[in-house]
């Protein structure tokens, strides 16, 4: 992960190029009305100290993003007797490990390989299924 903020002698401070810019010099539109140290903070620091927690949250491996949400569509891919054919089911629920679709579950590890978020990917995984057949 490159971190885009830091936190240096009781100041927030965000990277750039290298550099590091206190964060009152850049979104303030009176660099006296922002001091952080005595709790005025504008805007640009508050967005700063946000974007540090979401930072800290995915280097200690608690930050989770998750593959889809809830009410979206997913192309997944089935296979019977007839054949294999693409759905468009809608998500009923997002877990920590898996997504709930059609009363079924399917683990993150599952998209890209049989539930996809575009039909162009499932489309694009179909035809090799079909191509690994006829071999």
């Amino acid at each position: 992960m490159d971190r885009l903020t830091t936190e240096n002698y009781r100041e927030l401070l965000i990277k750039n190029n290298d550099l590091e810019y206190r964060s009152a010099c850049l979104g303030c539109e009176n660099i006296q009305k922002c001091n952080p140290e005595e709790g005025v903070k504008c805007g640009f620091y508050k967005a700063l100290e946000k974007l540090k927690e979401y930072e800290d949250l995915e280097e200690q491996g608690k930050l989770l993003k998750l593959p889809c949400a809830v009410g979206d569509t997913v192309y997944t891919i089935y296979s019977d007797e007839d054949g294999s054919f693409i759905e468009e089911p809608k998500v009923e629920e997002v877990s920590t490990h898996r997504v709930w679709i059609d009363s079924m579950y399917f683990d993150y590890d599952d998209f890209g390989k049989t539930v996809f978020l575009t039909r162009e990917e499932a489309e694009a995984a179909l035809k090799e299924l079909e191509r690994s057949k006829e071999k």
